[in-house]
């Protein structure tokens, strides 16, 4: 039986425009906070890699996150990335950021953000042969 992908919960995306201006929700939320909660999303692309993008998030104060935003995948997959770009909100300093030390297996190239509110994180992973996949990861909180 041959399922469309969205009745999978995959997302295929196209090229990232340069230019494009990135998703941005404005939403803050107040509460106490709470402990570090990893929120993955699953993306296929160009069927190249397994990949995943997912995030851990700590509630600082009002309107105020400490989030983390990474990759997961197979060991042998994370050993062939030399680098992985993290491209933020417009609003960001430096909205633009790489990173080239691959961390834990668990959290592999991890960006430490503070921010005040949710928004979408557009990610290129870039392969030691020279291949770039691109990935979309919502953060939420």
């Amino acid at each position: 039986m041959i399922l469309p992908l969205a009745a999978l919960g995959l997302l295929l995306l196209g090229p990232l425009t340069p230019g494009a201006p990135p998703t941005f929700n404005a939403r803050s939320q107040g509460g106490t906070a709470r402990a570090p909660i990893p929120r993955l999303s699953f993306v296929l692309l160009q069927q190249d890699e397994e990949l995943r993008a997912g995030h851990v998030s700590t509630h600082l104060k009002q309107k105020l996150w400490r989030w983390t935003v990474y990759i997961q995948a197979p060991k042998d997959v994370l050993q062939r990335v030399k680098c992985v770009e993290y491209v933020l909100d417009r609003t960001f300093p430096d909205p633009i950021r790489e990173v080239c030390d691959r961390g834990t297996g668990a959290q592999a190239f991890p960006l430490k953000v503070t921010a005040w509110g949710p928004s979408t994180v557009r990610i290129r992973v870039r392969f030691l042969d020279g291949r770039v996949q691109e990935l979309e990861h919502e953060l939420t909180f």
